[in-house]
């Protein structure tokens, strides 16, 4: 019986993927010429679930990742927030980041991203300040995530 973040991370139908890849190559070959790309890019964005993708997204893709990856993660739908993630999920999640099985990593990412918005996630996982386990990464987020925030004094 798989994890509940196994459970979690998509397979999009090929289909999609294909359409998405599509339009991302279209896209990119849109802004590379210095083209109005609003229409295409919200096609791309609705495709995907409503991710907010703008222009931004597709003129760094090649910086990251290729079209077909970024397509596939897109297919995917935008990752969950999940209230309740305990630290072993957290665990398991940096576990597939850390694999860098793309799209999945990234999808992960949003995992924790969406989970904990006030965790600088990327910061504890690509840079911790000591050499850590995924466990001490995962209770590290946790810990920080049920720290209160800081109030700002009145004006």
């Amino acid at each position: 019986m798989p994890s509940r973040i196994e459970a979690l991370i998509p397979t999009p139908p090929p289909e999609r993927i294909d359409a998405l890849q599509n339009l991302i190559l279209r896209i990119v070959d849109c802004l590379d010429a210095d083209e109005e790309c609003d229409a295409l890019i919200a096609e791309a964005d609705a495709l995907a679930g409503s991710q907010g993708y703008d222009s931004i997204t597709f003129s760094n893709l090649n910086s990251w990742t290729s079209e077909r990856d970024f397509a596939v993660l897109a297919a995917m739908g935008p990752p969950p927030g999940i209230p309740d993630l305990t630290v072993q999920e957290v665990a398991e999640c940096i576990g597939v980041i850390e694999a860098a099985d793309e799209p999945r990593s990234s999808f992960c990412l949003g995992i924790l991203e969406r989970t904990f918005p006030n965790v600088p996630i990327c910061d504890i996982i690509y840079w911790p300040k000591a050499a850590a386990s995924s466990d001490d990464l995962a209770a590290e987020i946790v810990r920080l995530a049920n720290e209160p925030l800081p109030t700002l004094p009145a004006p």
